[in-house]
């Protein structure tokens, strides 16, 4: 019986032994956790950037065709223009010239120049005819004229002429100016050629600083702004002689221009 006990209990050891292989073999017992996968980090995405808009460069008509511009004047009426031309010698009291005009829609024009705050001429320009204005709020008829501008050298306004023919116009870029889109330029103007002395066109003298810019409306290629400086000194004095141009014109509304009926004919 002894023996019989010992076979039982030695097989049923053998039993638990070959379940516990068993199970071992299906994967049972202790399991390992797996470890986690690295996750790739995001690519970044590119941050747009503003890619700057090239700046027009003028045409060759931009930068050679600067003629006529004050006569042109009339292509942007209604319009006031004012402009002054002020020089100074030393110590010695500034002069100022100024001219006033305005320019109807029909293109007709009353200019008035003043030295200092002095009226020196009145004159209107109706349908190319010219009127100086006398006393008695009478006209004196001076027959036809095309171009008034021209006949402003006479009166004491050569000056406004230095802005007629632009030479050397350097194209700086555009700027809105006086109501206007215009192309700015830097310019050099020969002050010589009305009339200066020979200082001031550079020709005797030292110029010690010269600095010119206009703007002009394209479209119309006309004159709406100008500014210039010019400082100069004599070889022999040490004074210095200085001169200033402003000219301005800007969108107005402007009654419109008519021949008088108060004239003297010639």
């Amino acid at each position: 019986m002894k023996t019989r006990s010992f076979l039982i209990r030695a097989i049923a050891v053998l039993l638990v032994v070959a379940m516990t292989t068993a199970l071992a073999g299906c994967g049972g017992g202790a399991k390992s956790t797996p470890k986690p996968q690295a996750t790739a980090a995001p690519t970044p995405t590119p941050v747009p950037t503003d890619t700057p808009t090239p700046e027009p460069q003028p045409t060759q008509a931009e930068t050679t065709e600067l003629d006529s511009l004050i006569s042109h004047l009339g292509l942007l009426a209604p319009v006031r223009v004012v402009s002054t031309f002020t020089t100074k010698e030393g110590d010695n009291p500034e002069s100022v010239t100024r001219t006033e005009t305005e320019i109807d829609a029909a293109g007709n024009q009353r200019v008035r120049l003043y030295q200092g705050e002095n009226l020196t001429v009145e004159l209107l320009f109706v349908d190319k005819q010219m009127y100086v204005k006398s006393e008695n709020d009478q006209y004196l008829a001076m027959g036809e004229q095309n171009d008034p501008w021209d006949a402003l050298v006479i009166y004491g306004g050569a000056f406004l002429l230095i802005f007629n023919n632009l030479q050397e116009a350097e194209f700086v870029g555009k700027e809105q100016v006086n109501g206007f889109n215009t192309n700015k330029y830097r310019v050099k103007i020969d002050l010589s050629q009305f009339g200066l002395s020979g200082l001031l066109a550079g020709q005797q003298g030292v110029v010690l600083d010269y600095e010119g810019f206009a703007w002009v409306e394209m479209n119309a290629k006309a004159l709406v702004k100008a500014e210039t400086l010019y400082r100069a000194k004599s070889t022999t004095d040490e004074k210095v002689t200085e001169m200033r141009t402003a000219f301005n014109a800007e969108k107005a509304d402007v009654a419109p221009i008519e021949t008088p009926t108060n004239v003297i004919r010639q």
